[in-house]
């Protein structure tokens, strides 16, 4: 929403857009662009900071004309910044000259040329600046930074397409001929405009030809007899009277020709409404890549048309919307290929994708870097509504804390740093962003068994939005648990010490990197602890969990619901069950009295996060 309001120069707004309904302080949305060619730094060279641009959009209260306006960051002498003030202030030229002959009076600005107009004095300023830099720091422009001379020369939106893909919309309509659909576009843009007015012209003479000396003879001798006729009677009454009649020049108004687009989906062939929504949206992007690459104007060779393209941004909201699980994986690879440079040709050299989904398909462990996470928090004023917080992670410093937890002196390498982080990538990890409590697990059997405890004393984790991850060991624990914490996800992390063990299997080294990730420093290899965001197990909590329930009445029952209740084929595959594990837990306490204080109080825990204020 808020790149659709930049994007649009006079877009529509209310009260209700200002945070609380306060319209005395002003929305104001800032982009940052980046990775420009040698032509925009050019032309945006007032403004780039390095190679960053920074752009505001400031909207006011009330609605009106000028209630909007862009800022641009340009260097700025403090000395000129009277002069700018009042240009920003709509002041006319006496004022503006009064000003400047001040400034050029002094020695430092002696050989700023004399007033001749407002708008040389402006260039005068500016260049002094930009030959000055040094001296000078950086400030919002007067407002105008689309205005002016650079509408016609520096205007963002020739070197960005910004095309926002609402959730719901009847994208059938943009495939049918119609004022403003996109089909009609691309269709004037691409067919149309190919129709020549001479060959036209050529067709509509040899079409009046053909009716003159064609159709008319045909009909010329009855319209002879009845001039003749109405004559003869109209004389009756007036005898120096005749009626006359001729053919008037018959003109040919060709109609432009319309297309009927059909789709045609494993060899049926049906409008486009008549066709699945998810169909229709992906359609409906097809149309707007394509709208893109052919506005471009012709170049000599595909190359020069592809380094022209603009930048193209696509927003898209839950892009999972009609989409089964198979074609959401293909989807994002078709993302991702579409935002990595000459990977689809034809396509802008530059594209980026942003969207809003609710499906672990679209995000990635593994691209954790380009996930932004939204999510409410209590507001610094008491009394106001929640105010949305985005986090994210930045790279660098997210590989050096990596690497201080582990005490590793290496250099950590991005690269490699990922492509090892797609071994425990899955649709069951991916749910923990969108999860408010993600709680990490080595395996299926801790899973089943903490949803298991949590069934039982009347909690269900699901409802909470409570996400139990498991990653596949627990050398696999501290990545997740890092990146999601950084995400502003609260984290609870389970793991084995494996005390008994041989070293290399219990590796107590993985057992103290853990516990410097949780904030539990301790020189003990195999120690035994719940807390408040973790718990570990000098051995293993399947062993635990025998020894608080009782060995031999955990094997019989469970030996029982294995094989007469729910006919599985070991023990292994019940484990890994959590309504298996819920019934064991269940009848060990029906019958004995007995349950696992151990899984009781880290269910407890967990929920306790889950209920803390954000």
């Amino acid at each position: 929403m808020a790149l659709t309001r930049f994007y649009t120069l006079t877009t529509d707004y209310s009260e209700e857009d200002f945070y609380n309904e306060v319209t005395s302080r002003p929305i104001i949305i800032t982009v940052t662009f980046t990775a420009f060619s040698d032509r925009e730094k050019v032309l945006f060279k007032n403004y780039l900071e390095g190679e960053v641009l920074v752009v505001e959009k400031e909207i006011n209260w009330p609605a009106s004309r000028s209630s909007q306006k862009y800022y641009g960051k340009s260097l700025r002498n403090d000395d000129f910044m009277k002069f700018w003030d009042a240009r920003s202030a709509g002041e006319g030229a006496r004022k503006l000259k009064e000003i400047y002959d001040g400034i050029i009076s002094r020695a430092e600005y002696s050989d700023l040329p004399k007033w001749t107009k407002k708008e040389d004095a402006k260039e005068n300023l500016e260049h002094w600046e930009q030959s000055h830099a040094a001296v000078c720091k950086r400030r919002r422009d007067d407002g105008q930074f689309f205005g002016f001379k650079e509408v016609g020369e520096a205007r963002l939106e020739r070197y960005t397409r910004f095309i926002p893909i609402p959730a719901v919309q009847e994208f059938s309509d943009e495939a049918v001929e119609g004022r403003r659909s996109l089909i009609t576009e691309l269709m004037d843009l691409v067919v149309r405009n190919a129709l020549e007015e001479e060959k036209i012209n050529k067709v509509r003479e040899g079409l009046g030809k053909g009716y003159q000396e064609q159709i008319i003879p045909m009909v010329s001798d009855r319209m002879l007899n009845l001039q003749k006729s109405l004559s003869d009677t109209l004389r009756t009454y007036v005898p120096t009277s005749n009626v006359w009649m001729d053919w008037k020049p018959t003109e040919f108004n060709l109609p432009i020709p319309e297309v009927e687009l059909k789709l045609d989906e494993d060899g049926f062939k049906s409008a486009v409404e008549r066709c699945g929504h998810g169909l229709q949206r992906i359609f409906y992007l097809t149309l707007v890549q394509q709208l893109t690459k052919s506005q471009v104007q012709e170049g000599e060779n595909e190359v020069e048309k592809s380094d022209n393209l603009p930048g193209l941004i696509l927003a898209i909201e839950e892009p999972e919307l009609y989409q089964h699980p198979a074609r959401q994986r293909y989807i994002t690879k078709k993302f991702l290929d579409l935002t990595t440079q000459g990977k689809i040709p034809g396509v802008a050299s530059q594209a980026q994708i942003i969207y809003a989904t609710h499906s672990p398909l679209f995000v990635g462990i593994d691209r954790f870097d380009q996930i932004r996470r939204f999510q409410k928090i209590e507001p610094e004023d008491e009394g106001g509504p929640k105010v949305t917080q985005i986090k994210s992670i930045k790279r660098q410093e997210f590989l050096e804390e990596l690497r201080g937890i582990r005490q590793d002196e290496g250099k950590y390498e991005w690269l490699p740093f990922i492509a090892r982080l797609r071994c425990i990538m899955t649709p069951q990890i991916n749910e923990g962003f969108f999860a408010d409590v993600a709680v990490l697990v080595e395996g299926e059997e801790d899973k089943a068994a903490i949803e298991a405890a949590a069934l039982l004393i009347g909690y269900d984790l699901s409802s909470l939005n409570i996400a139990v991850l498991p990653c596949g060991g627990k050398s696999n624990l501290d990545r997740p648990t890092l990146i999601f914490r950084h995400l502003g996800i609260q984290t609870y992390t389970i793991w084995d010490n494996d005390y008994g063990k041989s070293e290399k299997n219990a590796r107590p080294e993985v057992n103290q990197q853990l516990l410097r990730l949780v904030d539990y420093p301790t020189e003990e290899k195999y120690p035994d602890k719940i807390g408040p965001n973790f718990a570990c197990f000098k051995t293993e909590l399947k062993v635990v969990l025998r020894q608080e329930l009782g060995e031999k009445i955990y094997d019989e029952i469970l030996n029982d619901l294995v094989e007469n209740e729910y006919k599985l084929q070991g023990r292994s595959d019940a484990c890994k069950n959590p309504f298996v594990m819920r019934d064991l837990l269940e009848r060990i306490e029906k019958e004995q009295g007995v349950t696992s204080s151990s899984l009781i109080n880290i269910v407890k825990a967990i929920v306790r996060l889950a209920q803390e204020p954000m």
